[in-house]
């Protein structure tokens, strides 16, 4: 006989562990197991042997090994004879021999704890061979063995599943305090992060000091030694390790009634490897989060138990999903259809009514069950209940007449279960419905004879009458009104037609006749208010009416045709046109080019100046501008000082009558003015427009003739572009009119001319001008600094300059040239005044002493 060779083999390409360990098997799902096969080798005259054996063993080690530390259990039935011999011994030749051994879901995951501790599970092989027999012994049979290990992970202990996302909430109370502790999810899986809200109420008399919260996740581990220790060793081996925790301060006081609150947070490590165990012999792991409310008097504390498990988040949602819903972790009721195998659903052919199907008779138990209320994974609240044997046919309904229980009325259908009519009933047509629904549900005629509700079409047609007598009562109010209407409106005769009158029944109008009635009004209200409107335009644009035919005359548009609008624009059009040309004849003459602009309408008072409105808004160009003038005319004053040759001080006119001489002639031209306005003879625009060149022509005369006044030197400025130069006024020219842009710049320089002429007799205080200084160079030159109060009136040129003021004394006078001297000297060559030069200004009397 040859030696026999035996090796375990997992099916191709898979591992020994088939389906999910924890999960306990559905229609779609089967039991977790362990498949594999045996390979059995031996010689080509194969081998005696009396049996071949497979088992599934778990072994559970406790800190420091040894034979003593290490325990056995089967899992499952095992050992499992594959192979055995039909009677003491048979002839086993090399072949594979296939097992399996189901996983129990309550085994222990594979775990290794730190001091070789741990559990695993091992795969084991034997076959039992005939021994050859001695010469003064017996024939002994021999045992050949072979293991492999394999890994069982617990699939129940993904933090995904619904049953761990279940809100929770828990007190304790001590001493008038109260802590409470509200949580969402009570498993965990490496990297997640653990969150819990703590709230503390004070309904103590005094005051509590809250220092602070504290949150502690604590992994327990318990060591239990084997029945057989005795001594120290039989005692459990308990270590408690902090995974995490954290502490926030708080530092609070509470009154009676006062409310603290704080979210409290921790972590697991990504490397986290152990997992929660309560289900082995000999070890267990519990986690604990610990939360602490740390008070003045001392800490008050709950437990709260915690799963952790060794799959990351990610993984569990991929494993969950594939592995489908489970009753116990998936909330789902045990006896509940999954969402793969729906049955088929009959639903009733259109128009029919469900008043024929049966439901059929469920015992359900009481709503009393741990997993009744809770929502499952997609968020619906169910209720557990399992269904009698008599209905676990769809086909198995109850008797006629037969009511449901109780508990079948006041729990809701499953989502995935649907009631249908048997397929052994026939549809029911139409007019069958109708008669069965008169005739009422069949039974015995006691009960018929003896019911004390009225049936559904009794108590419709009673509502139908009930609306009707109120419908009446309300329409009688609208009765008068409606009659006078259709005998008014010309259209109501259809209504009134001897087939309309043949289907009336009733007093009232039927539906299609108050139709008829409210178009007709309203199509006679829009008639009356566009008729007066399409009449006028018919009438303005007789030329683009087109004739109609009699039959379309009395349908009249709601709003003008195509037609009549571009007659009305055009219209429209001309009449501008025609204004502009009565109130504008002067700018016919401009270019055609430019933009048409539509003038408002005229009124009866005289066309303003530009000076007389208001000082229009100023924006930054026409401020650029102005000081680009200002910035010339200073440069010129400063060019004609340097000049003019030094004129002595004295040769001038004394301020105080300049002053004067100034003032008087704004009185004057004021006074002008208000005659001129009050003149009753109305020029026409040519003779005012002849008086203003006259009168411009004039005053460039005299500006011409008068020589310009000596102005100290001044620093020169930086050159600067101006942006908007000021325009020169167009030569007066008798052979066409002026356009308006030309008679803007004409009035502007004429103003200039004006306000230069005017400033030009004021004189220079210390050297510098009083803020309205400017040079008579050029009307070009000029610039206005500040628009005049009033509008200048149109002076004409035989008006004669105002009188003059008595000449004042002469020592006055020589005092002011005195002055005048010594400030010119001061400003022309830096010459400090001498104190001496001063008259000596007399003493006050003294008063007499009492």
């Amino acid at each position: 006989m040859s030696q026999v060779k035996l090796t375990l083999r997992p099916p191709p390409n898979v591992d020994f562990v088939n389906g999910y360990p924890g999960i306990p098997p559905g229609t779609d799902r089967q039991q977790a197991c362990v498949k594999g096969a045996v390979e059995v080798r031996t010689g080509s005259q194969g081998v005696k042997a009396k049996w071949v054996r497979v088992e599934l063993r778990k072994v559970e080690t406790l800190p420091g090994g040894g034979l003593s530390n290490t325990f056995y259990d089967f899992v499952g039935p095992s050992p499992v004879t594959i192979w055995t011999a039909s009677g003491e011994y048979e002839l086993l030749r090399s072949q594979d021999i296939a097992f399996q051994i189901r996983i129990p879901e309550s085994v222990p995951p594979s775990i290794a704890l730190e001091s070789g501790a741990g559990i695993k599970y091992e795969l084991l092989a034997s076959v039992c061979t005939k021994g050859k027999r001695g010469f003064l012994r017996r024939r002994k049979s021999s045992v050949i063995s072979t293991q492999a290990s394999i890994v069982i992970d617990k699939h129940e202990l993904h933090s995904t599943w619904p049953v761990y996302s279940q809100p929770e909430s828990r007190q304790t109370t001590h001493e008038g305090v109260t802590l409470t502790v509200d949580r969402d999810q009570t498993c965990f899986g490496p990297g997640d992060r653990i969150s819990v809200m703590a709230s503390l109420k004070s309904e103590s008399t005094h005051t509590v000091l809250l220092r602070g919260f504290e949150l502690t996740l604590k992994e327990s581990t318990i060591f239990r030694a084997g029945p057989y220790t005795s001594g120290k060793k039989s005692v459990p081996q308990v270590r408690v390790i902090t995974v995490d925790e954290n502490k926030i301060p708080v530092n609070f006081n509470l009154y009676g009634g006062m409310v603290q609150k704080a979210e409290l947070t921790c972590g697991v490590s990504p490397n986290h490897t152990t997992t929660s165990l309560n289900t082995a012999r000999h070890i267990d792991i519990t986690y604990v989060l610990s939360v602490k409310a740390l008070l003045g008097t001392g800490p008050l504390v709950m437990d709260l138990p915690v799963v952790l498990s060794n799959w990351q988040r990610t993984v569990s949602q991929e494993a969950v999903r594939r592995i489908g819903p489970v009753p116990s972790l998936s909330l789902t009721p045990p006896g509940g259809t999954p969402h793969n195998t729906l049955p088929s659903r009959v639903e009733p052919a259109p128009g029919r009514s469900r008043l024929n199907v049966i439901h059929p008779e469920i015992n359900r138990p009481n709503a009393s069950n741990n997993e009744s209320g809770r929502p499952d994974e997609f968020g619906y609240s169910q209720r557990a209940h399992v269904t009698s044997p008599r209905a676990e046919d769809p086909r198995s309904t109850s008797l006629p007449g037969r009511t449901l229980s109780a508990n079948a009325t006041n729990t809701p259908p499953n989502r995935f279960t649907v009631t249908n009519v048997p397929d052994s009933e026939p549809a029911l047509s139409p007019e069958r419905e109708n008669r069965e629904v008169r005739r009422g549900p069949s039974g015995s005629g006691s009960a018929n004879t003896g019911r004390a509700w009225p049936t559904a079409e009794e108590e419709k047609l009673k509502l139908y009458e009930g609306a009707k007598a109120t419908a009446q009562k309300v329409q009688e109010q609208v009765t008068g009104m409606s009659a006078a209407q259709q005998t008014t409106s010309p259209t109501t005769n259809v209504a009134n037609s001897p087939s309309t009158r043949s289907a009336r029944t009733g007093p009232w109008p039927t539906a299609e006749e108050e139709k008829v009635h409210l178009f007709t009004r309203a199509k006679a209200a829009v008639t009356t208010k566009t008729q007066p409107d399409v009449s006028a335009a018919e009438r303005k644009s007789p030329h683009n009416s087109k004739p109609t035919d009699s039959g379309a005359s009395n349908k009249l548009s709601q709003y003008p045709s195509a037609e009549l609008e571009k007659e009305a624009l055009r219209r429209y059009q001309q009449a501008v046109e025609a204004v502009e040309r009565t109130h504008n004849p002067l700018d016919s003459g401009g270019s055609s080019s430019a933009p048409v602009f539509h003038s408002p309408p005229p009124n009866d008072l005289p066309p303003p100046f530009e000076a007389a409105a208001a000082s229009p808004p100023i924006d930054a160009r026409t401020q650029i501008a102005e000081k680009e003038r200002l910035r010339r005319a200073y440069e010129a004053q400063d060019a004609a000082v340097a000049a003019s040759p030094p004129i002595d001080a004295r040769t001038q006119i004394a301020e105080k009558e300049r002053l004067r001489r100034a003032y008087e002639a704004q009185d004057a031209a004021t006074a002008q003015q208000k005659d001129a306005y009050n003149d009753p003879t109305t020029l026409t625009a040519k003779q005012e427009k002849e008086m203003i060149r006259r009168k411009l022509a004039e005053q460039d005369a005299q500006v011409a003739a008068k020589a310009q006044p000596t102005t100290p030197a001044r620093t020169a400025s930086p050159p600067h572009h101006s942006y908007r130069p000021t325009p020169s006024p167009p030569g007066a020219s008798g052979s066409r009119p002026l356009t308006a842009a030309e008679e803007k710049a004409m009035l502007r320089a004429r103003y200039e001319s004006e306000n230069s002429v005017s400033n030009a007799h004021l004189p220079a205080v210390n050297g510098y001008t009083n803020g309205t200084h400017t040079t008579s160079l050029s009307p070009a030159h000029s610039f206005k600094a500040s628009p005049p109060t009033s509008p200048p009136p149109p002076v004409s040129s035989s008006a004669a300059p105002p009188p003059l003021l008595p000449r004042p004394p002469a020592d006055y006078i020589k005092e002011t040239q005195e002055e005048d001297a010594r400030v010119s000297r001061y400003v022309l060559n830096g010459t400090i005044p001498n104190l001496y030069d001063y008259p000596p200004t007399p003493s006050p009397p003294r008063r007499p002493s009492p």
